[in-house]
């Protein structure tokens, strides 16, 4: 087993026990801190020994779901893989629509588990909503419309706290070693991202990052609340004092 395949082994056994149902909601944070710590050390130490990087190390994944086809799913993607140094496009196939993650194959497997797992906790939380007396009470309710109400209001706060965990890893300037290797968060992403860029134009992909979203409303409001409670377990690089609640 090459060491990329032993990263991602590792990482999918902590993904599977943070995803566990019968661990705590801070026994699956630590679980995901692991991997994301686990995400920045292979990523700077690969660039520190000059491993070479070219584009056909770039590949992709796909997910799909009966929400990956609502535009507050594949806007909150496309934020989760920037942070986690990929990209998106979206793949039509008729009424259905998957999310394709571009990058590297140990940053792909985080970004595509963090994604599954956001979608799945606001579908969660929206269907509970949806049911409660607060909802029921709205002048205008139906079940399905508080429920992807709240949707979009959750999936619109977690894209803005997705941009502002990225934005805090390349505050700094980037910085490189004397070969030109990078040596910070920042520089790693310049790096990344460019990679992923040459991969995408090579085979003239279109990057999906979503569009527009009506997030107005009681349902929206009630959706943006909870998310600022949904746990995004660990930042890139963060530490437990940094986690976001």
């Amino acid at each position: 087993m090459t060491n990329e395949e032993s990263l991602i082994e590792r990482i999918r056994k902590l993904n599977a026990k943070a995803n566990d149902k019968s661990v705590t909601e801070a026994e699956a944070a630590l679980y995901a801190q692991k991997v994301a710590q686990l995400l920045q050390q292979h990523n700077l130490s690969e660039a520190a020994i000059q491993v070479k990087e070219d584009v056909e190390e770039v590949g992709e994944a796909r997910i799909y779901n009966s929400k990956t086809g609502d535009t507050w799913a594949q806007t909150m993607a496309g934020a989760v893989a920037r942070l986690y140094f990929c990209d998106i496009y979206l793949n039509r196939l008729g009424q259905n629509v998957k999310i394709a993650f571009v990058g590297k194959p140990h940053n792909v497997e985080v970004a595509t588990s963090m994604t599954l797992y956001l979608i799945k906790t606001i579908g969660r939380l929206a269907n509970e909503y949806a049911r409660s007396p607060e909802a029921v009470a709205d002048w205008n309710y139906t079940f399905t419309r508080a429920r992807n109400g709240f949707e979009r209001g959750a999936g619109m706060r977690m894209y803005e706290r997705l941009v502002a965990m990225r934005k805090e890893q390349t505050q700094s300037q980037p910085q490189r070693a004397a070969n030109g290797n990078p040596s910070n968060l920042p520089a790693l992403y310049q790096d990344e991202s460019t990679l992923v860029k040459a991969y995408m134009s090579r085979i003239g992909l279109s990057k999906g990052r979503g569009g527009g979203m009506d997030t107005s409303g009681g349902h929206a409001a009630r959706g943006r609340a909870a998310a600022n409670s949904i746990s995004l377990n660990a930042q890139v690089g963060g530490t437990s004092a940094r986690m976001l609640k």
